[in-house]
């Protein structure tokens, strides 16, 4: 798999409890899944936190997790879907 940011803002939770989505936490990513050298799959996520104040601290890491959990789960559901049948 390759990965690539295409946009990542750390955002600011005092910003995002001042005024919801000033200080957003941003995160999209491009990835791309290979068999060998041949590219298999590709796709685009992003994950967006606008909200929060005290609870939203540390979005900005907690966000890089989720993205990835949700390229994994989104490539197994596309993948799942073409698997040949039996």
């Amino acid at each position: 798999m390759d990965i690539n940011i295409l946009k990542y803002s750390e955002g600011n939770a005092f910003k995002r409890w001042i005024w919801p989505s000033w200080g957003a936490t941003e995160l999209t990513i491009e990835a791309k899944l290979y068999n060998q050298e041949k590219k298999i799959g590709d796709l685009q996520a992003t994950k967006k936190i606008e909200g929060g104040g005290l609870y939203s601290i540390g979005q900005w890491s907690i966000v890089f997790d989720t993205v990835a959990s949700e390229v994994i789960e989104d490539f197994r559901i596309e993948f799942k879907k073409h698997k040949p049948q039996n």
